[in-house]
């Protein structure tokens, strides 16, 4: 679909294909910038309870002003295929950058600093980003990270944890599987999640059902002493179980 022209945005780059959509490089004709649509099912944003989520989530994400932090433009419910316009940050996502290979100390370093920065931001603002993950953390060529899609509501609202996909649930706070209040806590225990498998190069918990996973992570401690944990350095290791802690109040 390369250069069609959706409203004022002519698709040039396929950047990835999720669960729920495509997210495409544009070019914003009328403004003549790259933006970054992302395509959502009709379903999903036709339902006026995440419309008011997601349009509340968009005006406290806008407060902020940090470089880390990418913002939404714009909803568009008028075409056949509804999508997001946010700002664009060109690179590749932690994930795709790291191929499941531990990083150097050093650039864990760099990157761990701004992400936490970030998240001070955002807090000092009292706003919960959520959907932090390794996909969701862009990295560009001079190690310069942005985090998308910040503040964008669960894809199903609605239902109910059970009938999440495990992979929905990979970054998400015990608190949260729990139906418990989400709180900036839960970005630190998502961004501890990160760091492990940035230093480690592994996802920490084990499950093969949304059912144990829930219930290792609302009831089990991290486990450090698994061989891939002793990668991890020792004053890393210590942030890590604070920040991954099941209790909120600990991190």
């Amino acid at each position: 679909m390369p250069d069609t022209l959706i409203r004022q945005y002519r698709l040039t780059e396929l950047l990835g294909t999720g669960r729920h959509g495509e997210t495409w490089l544009a070019i914003d004709e009328a403004l003549q910038r790259p933006v970054t649509l992302k395509f959502l099912p009709a379903s999903l944003v036709t339902d006026s309870a995440w419309r008011e989520r997601y349009l509340d989530a968009r005006t406290r994400l806008n407060r902020l002003t940090h470089a880390q932090i990418t913002v939404f433009f714009a909803l568009d419910t008028e075409t056949d295929r509804p999508f997001l316009v946010r700002e664009y940050a060109p690179g590749r996502s932690i994930a795709q950058d790291s191929d499941g290979q531990p990083l150097f100390y050093s650039d864990f370093l760099y990157i761990a600093a701004q992400a936490a920065a970030a998240l001070t931001s955002a807090q000092s603002e009292e706003i919960t980003l959520g959907n932090i993950t390794p996909a969701n953390i862009i990295v560009d060529d001079v190690r310069h990270i942005r985090l998308v899609d910040c503040c964008l509501p669960w894809p199903s609202p609605g239902k109910t944890v059970d009938s999440y996909e495990l992979s929905d649930m990979r970054y998400r706070a015990p608190e949260q599987l729990e139906g418990g209040e989400v709180t900036p806590a839960s970005d630190i225990f998502a961004l501890g999640l990160v760091f492990y498998e940035l230093l480690t190069g592994v996802y920490p918990i084990e499950a093969d059902t949304v059912e144990s996973y829930r219930e290792r992570l609302t009831t089990e401690p991290l486990d450090f002493n698994s061989i891939a944990s002793q990668r991890i350095p020792t004053d890393a290791h210590l942030l890590l179980e604070s920040m991954c802690a099941i209790d909120p109040a600990e991190r």
